[in-house]
């Protein structure tokens, strides 16, 4: 059977590329940061799919399918959890990776445009951060997301035409929820795919920068000793998110009410 898949799809040669990769010498836990970033950006994308099934984004049945998915769903609460936290994680993990890149000096040439396809990928979790925020329409998720409106309308220029294009309407409502919805389930995923594909195929073709100062020493394949430094270091990331998940409720405040006013003059004054 596997020289049956294997002559049809080339499977081994694809994995003896994937696992063979020469390492320089003195590649250690540092160069796992990068592994804990894919790992938990899968982890978001699925488990961000697994609610779409149960989200409905409007205004009118937004916080009650929340609710249904941490109160009614099977492992629901878990679920939300692992994704609500994992925002946070991704981040952590991504500016720890991009501090590792600069540590070790993995921006310099030939690698100065993964550098910035990484900085893309970074402002791209920022976004999916940003836009998530306002999906449990709860109070908070307002007053955060009208905190977010006023500071886009302070930009110079074109602050008023941004903040338009992100409210969608005079006040907080359906229009801005779909475009946030939007925004967060189909194009922040489609350029972080494109762009996670991009880097990894820089990072492959121009290899692991690896110590600041060269050790002596052979090259050694990733697989089994990098890949086991990744898989450990995966494995404690995610117990520590599980356990999170489990732990803690992901937090849901009262329903949202964009007409309060103590709100929108409470983002006023945050805002300025």
């Amino acid at each position: 059977m596997r020289d049956w898949l294997d002559n049809r799809t080339g499977f081994r040669a694809l994995l003896k590329h994937l696992l063979d990769e020469p390492l320089p010498s003195g590649v250690g836990w540092w160069f796992v940061t990068g592994s804990i970033v894919l790992f938990l950006l899968t982890v978001q994308l699925l488990t961000g799919v697994l609610l779409a099934i149960f989200y409905s984004p409007s205004p009118e049945h937004a916080y009650d399918s929340v609710r249904f998915i941490m109160e009614r769903v099977t492992f629901g609460r878990i679920l939300r959890g692992l994704h609500f936290f994992g925002a946070s994680f991704i981040v952590i993990a991504a500016v720890v990776h991009m501090l590792r890149v600069v540590a070790f000096g993995s921006y310099k040439k030939p690698r100065e445009l993964n550098w910035m396809v990484g900085v893309l990928l970074l402002l791209i979790i920022l976004g999916f951060a940003l836009t998530g925020y306002l999906l449990p329409w709860d109070q908070k998720a307002c007053w955060a997301t009208t905190v977010t409106l006023n500071i886009a309308r302070s930009v110079p220029l074109v602050g008023n035409f941004v903040s338009g294009l992100l409210k969608g309407g005079t006040n907080l409502g359906a229009l801005t929820l779909m475009r946030w919805y939007a925004a967060h389930v189909f194009l922040l995923p489609a350029c972080l795919i494109v762009f996670t594909v991009a880097h990894i195929y820089l990072m492959r073709r121009h290899g692991i920068s690896g110590p600041v100062k060269a050790v002596p020493g052979p090259s050694r394949p990733f697989y089994p000793y990098q890949a086991t430094r990744d898989t450990i270091a995966i494995a404690v990331v995610f117990s520590l998110l599980l356990t999170l998940a489990i732990a803690f409720n992901a937090p849901l405040d009262a329903l949202a009410d964009p007409t309060d006013a103590t709100l929108c003059a409470a983002a006023r004054v945050v805002s300025s």
